[in-house]
Parts: C-alpha cells; sequence; structure tokens
C-alpha cells in the first residue's frame, strides 16, 4: 500500500480511459501492463495491482476524503478547470504526481496543479515529443533536469517502434474531393497488400488512421471510405462533436476490437491512444506543429506485443500517406533526421 496516493494527469478522457487499463484493477485485464508481460501472475494481481480510480466527476477532485481512498488517481487535466480544490486538497495529498504527455505542461491549468502539489511530491514528466508547441522546452531551464532520453534510431533499431516507410506524395486532383479519394484508394491498396504480405497475429486487419482540417472534412472523408473504399461502417469519424460521452467510448471500444478499417480524427486520439493494428497514417491537412505531426505519426508505430515479447512480424512497418498540396515534406524530413525532437531540453 502506498502511504498517499499518485495522482497521472492526462490530457484527455480517452489517454484517461486507457491509463486505467493499463495501471490499475480495472474491468479490462486484458490490457493491464503487468499482466500483458508476464510481470505479474493472473493469479495474484488483485494483491499486486495498485487500487486505482479515473476521475469521473469534476466534484471529485475537490474531496480529500474520495482521492484517500485509492493508490492511484487518474485524471485529466480538464478536471482541474472548475471547483474549489485548490483550498479544500492539501497540498501533501500526493506523493508522486505523473505527467503523461507532458508537452502540455506550459498550458496555466498543468501549470497550476504541479505549483500546487510539486513541494510535496515528486513530479515527473513523460512525453514522446519533448517540446512544445511553440517549440521551447517542456521545463524551463532549472525547473528540472532530464533523467531518461531515447533517440528515435535507436527505438526503431531496438523495435520499441515501427520503422517508418514514407510514401512518396501523392499529386494530381483539383479538389479536396479528388484528394481525399486518391489518398484513401492509396490506404485500401497498402492494407489489402499489407494484410496479404504482413498479416497481424490471430487475422486482426492493418488499420489506418487519417487526420483532416476539421469535422465537417473528417465526417466527409469516412462517408467516402463507407461507400466507396470499404464495406459500410468500416470507417469511423472520431472528433468532439460527439455527443454523449458514452457513445465516444463506445467508438474508442470499436476501434480497440478491431471492428474498424479506417478512423478519421481532427485533434482527438493524435496522442497516447496506442493500438498496434493501427499501421497506416494518413496525412490530409497541412500540420504545421511539429508535436503534433511526431504525435500523429506515432498512432502507426506501435508494435504488437504479448506476455512473451513481439507477436508480428519484423517487416511491418508504419506507412505514411499524404499528398503534395499538403506540405508535409519538410515535417517529413525533420521527423527523419531527428530534428523534431531535440537532443537535450
Amino acid at each position: 500500500m502506498f502511504d498517499r496516493p499518485v495522482l497521472v494527469i492526462a490530457p484527455d478522457l480517452a489517454i484517461a480511459d486507457q491509463l486505467e487499463d493499463t495501471l490499475t484493477v480495472s474491468a479490462n485485464e486484458e490490457e493491464n501492463f503487468l499482466l500483458k508481460r508476464n510481470i505479474v501472475a493472473r493469479r495474484r494481481f488483485n494483491l499486486v495491482l495498485p487500487n486505482g480510480k479515473k476521475i469521473e466527476e469534476t466534484k471529485q477532485v475537490g474531496s480529500k476524503l474520495h482521492l484517500q481512498m485509492f493508490e492511484i488517481i487518474i485524471a485529466n487535466a480538464q478536471k482541474f478547470l472548475q471547483g474549489n480544490w485548490e483550498n479544500n486538497l492539501p497540498n501533501d495529498i500526493f506523493k508522486l504526481v505523473i505527467v503523461d504527455e507532458a508537452h502540455h505542461h506550459a498550458s496555466q491549468t498543468w501549470r497550476r496543479i504541479i505549483q500546487k502539489f510539486k513541494n510535496h511530491a515528486m513530479v515527473v514528466f513523460f512525453t514522446a515529443t519533448p517540446f512544445r508547441g511553440d517549440e521551447k522546452p517542456v521545463l524551463p531551464t532549472g525547473e528540472g533536469e532530464t533523467v531518461y532520453r531515447l533517440p528515435l534510431q535507436d527505438a526503431r533499431q531496438q523495435r520499441i517502434i515501427r520503422d517508418i516507410n514514407w510514401r512518396d506524395p501523392l499529386v494530381g486532383g483539383e479538389t479536396d474531393l479528388e484528394r481525399f479519394n486518391l489518398i484513401l484508394e492509396t490506404v485500401k491498396a497498402i492494407q489489402e497488400d499489407k494484410d496479404s504480405r504482413h498479416p497481424l497475429p490471430e487475422g486482426i486487419p492493418h488499420m489506418a488512421i487519417a487526420i483532416t482540417r476539421n469535422i465537417d472534412c473528417a465526417q466527409q472523408v469516412a462517408g467516402l471510405w463507407n461507400s466507396d473504399w470499404g464495406n459500410p461502417g468500416s470507417a469511423i469519424a472520431y472528433h468532439s462533436n460527439i455527443r454523449p460521452k458514452r457513445e465516444k467510448k463506445a467508438m474508442r471500444e470499436k476501434i480497440k476490437t478491431n471492428q474498424v478499417k479506417l478512423v478519421v480524427v481532427v485533434e482527438s486520439l493524435l496522442e497516447g491512444f496506442d493500438h498496434p493494428p493501427i499501421s497506416i497514417a494518413a496525412i490530409m491537412t497541412k500540420i504545421v506543429s511539429p508535436a503534433k505531426f511526431a504525435q500523429f505519426i506515432g498512432r502507426a508505430q506501435r508494435i504488437q506485443r504479448g506476455p512473451e515479447g513481439l507477436l508480428e512480424a519484423e517487416g511491418i512497418r508504419a506507412d505514411v500517406v499524404t499528398h503534395t498540396f499538403f506540405q508535409q515534406q519538410e515535417n517529413i524530413q525533420a521527423f527523419e533526421d531527428e530534428r523534431l525532437i531535440p537532443v537535450d531540453s
């Protein structure tokens, strides 16, 4: 038992849900990291895994008695936007604060949380892109130190992540509709080739994720796929306008159970959402932010693993598809040269 709970801060509900499954005793045992890696025997997991809680309602953030019932508290940062939590919670309530996707730390809400607890708890930052949207370090000089850094090339060579297969940018097409169809046609061909030559374990199909400019475009792309390139319902548009929350959760479950072939996003699921059957990334808008580009590409680089280690064949790569119109060549080259991720922060 921890003498005080650990707080894990996530940027959104999708990542908070995933962290709950990965870290705690939950209904979804198959996603738990310690069980998946055979670190903890299944017969003992109730005794070993921490008692965790994902914050569902903002009012729970300000309840000292409620938080102290658990060893791990998982909350997306938006839960700290309202209520009187700063006055209701003692500064020393947490033993450790873990900041996931720490490049969000520059925002006012995140900094308020850290300032509140940092003098009484160790604070640890994790991120795959250790710079903010303005390309400044996550932690200003004097506020912390880099404890561990894994170069991108080393991660590829050690098969921690998949290598990238940069497809030559497509050309032709005068309208968004024409360019979208060119990209979707290519994605369909890549999927069929990979399913045939590099199948995933248990017959799971290769999936694709596409990023678009706005919600209208996302819905248009999903509709094009469902009508012209895939089976009806095999593409979904996942975005912030989906209500209620249970519908978004149902859509994430549909992705997790491999019921779709294409997930189209705008801002959601760009970071921290890990689903290894996604091996194709389609860029259908101009991505300006280096951090956003790196995060999106990373969705297709996750490797399928099980209790005994790697499950997928070595030849599987993350295929990236785009069109010259979206002007991604500079991002691609900078990513390949590791200029998107500074050596030192």
